[in-house]
């Protein structure tokens, strides 16, 4: 099991969650409805919260958040199959690159024993936050440039 703590899920899964679906409507090119974005951003988060009980292997609950994910955007936000599908997977991936790229920053430059740092869910939201930071900046990197670039168009990109 892959168990968060409540720290972690108020400090790190629901803004994680709500720059996910953030991105997720940004590329869709489909209208913003607040209301929609807040409820499905919150189910997101449950739904990581939750998945993380499994006894599943490391790895099967970015899967089975990502489908959730995808079945929310279908279900809540009336994207299209392929819209979240396709913006799904981008989105999740840009979050896995992020976390990727703060891990190997840890380890390799700050030498950062990670497995101990890990016992303590303080630490965690302590060094993994400069991803987050790390997708807040691509989500509005990718806000402007979709706003400037393609205004009135088919978004989805």
């Amino acid at each position: 099991m892959l168990k968060i703590s409540f720290l972690e899920l108020f400090l790190r899964v629901v803004p994680e969650s709500f720059l996910i679906v953030f991105l997720i409507y940004i590329m869709s090119g489909e209208e913003f409805y607040r209301s929609k974005y807040i409820i499905s951003s919150c189910l997101f988060s449950i739904s990581i919260y939750l998945i993380r009980f499994l006894p599943i292997h490391f790895g099967i609950h970015f899967i089975l958040n990502t489908m959730v994910l995808i079945l929310l955007c279908i279900l809540i936000n009336r994207l299209s199959i392929q819209k979240s599908i396709g913006c799904g997977l981008i989105s999740m991936t840009t979050l896995a690159l992020c976390e990727l790229g703060n891990l190997f920053f840890l380890k390799s430059f700050l030498k950062i024993n990670i497995e101990i740092s890990m016992n303590s869910p303080l630490k965690r939201v302590e060094y993994f936050m400069p991803s987050l930071i790390l997708l807040l900046f691509i989500v509005l990197v990718v806000y402007k440039l979709v706003n400037k670039s393609l205004r009135g168009k088919d978004k989805c990109i």
